[in-house]
């Protein structure tokens, strides 16, 4: 057995799982990862049609120091889960599923796991009752829910304006990495890779990861 095979286990179950120590964050698509052998002490679960959302997401909770992500990009990977009784800490879902979606928060409450949140793009009371009728523990109001290939394109000139590394840091933010691994892929630190993304959300008018990412794609600089 190779020293990398040792030193790294391949993550089989049917969503997608990322832990801080990934060498590489798939898609949401039910890429397989890798993943180190230690037992991380918290799992959250992150649901959304959208691949923009479950990146920034996955990114953002691994900065936070969340142990393993779980990635579902689908009604049916979300059902596995469901079906396999696999249970963790938080599951955050998102109501762009449609209707499907109340019967996988009620799926996943029963299963056991400790919180489910909905993910919900407006204030919309019926949207808000329908989730927490479902059996939602709480629904987070969020542009996370919200974008899409429909946003405006992103200024040409400010794409242009994008130093050769600042791309390199958009292409690992697609991939998912937090920024501490940005920074090992790329010989900096995480306060230079934040200095950089500030940078790049300045020049791009964007938001947040999701909206970096998702202009980035319209652009042409990621596929």
């Amino acid at each position: 057995m190779s020293s990398a095979t040792t030193a790294a286990q391949t993550v089989r179950a049917s969503p997608t799982e990322v832990t801080r120590s990934n060498t590489r964050l798939p898609d949401a698509a039910g890429d397989v990862g890798t993943a180190d052998d230690t037992s991380p002490t918290t799992t959250v679960l992150v649901a959304s049609p959208s691949r923009l959302i479950v990146r920034s997401l996955t990114a953002g909770l691994l900065d936070l120091g969340i142990g393993r992500v779980m990635q579902v990009g689908s009604v049916e990977r979300a059902d596995e889960v469901i079906a396999g009784s696999v249970v963790g800490d938080l599951a955050l879902v998102s109501v762009t599923f449609g209707p499907p979606v109340v019967r996988l928060i009620q799926g996943l409450c029963r299963i056991g796991w400790r919180r489910v949140i909905a993910l919900i793009p407006t204030a919309d009371p019926g949207t808000l009752a329908g989730a927490l009728e479902a059996g939602a523990t709480g629904v987070l109001v969020s542009g996370y829910a919200t974008y899409s290939a429909t946003d405006p394109p992103a200024d040409p000139a400010n794409v242009r304006n994008l130093s050769r590394r600042e791309r390199d840091v958009i292409r690992l933010v697609a991939e998912g990495r937090s920024n501490r691994l940005i920074g090992q892929d790329l010989l900096l630190s995480s306060m230079t890779v934040k200095a950089h993304l500030a940078r790049i959300t300045r020049k791009l008018g964007a938001g947040d990861r999701a909206q970096i990412v998702a202009i980035a794609i319209r652009a042409g600089i990621i596929d």
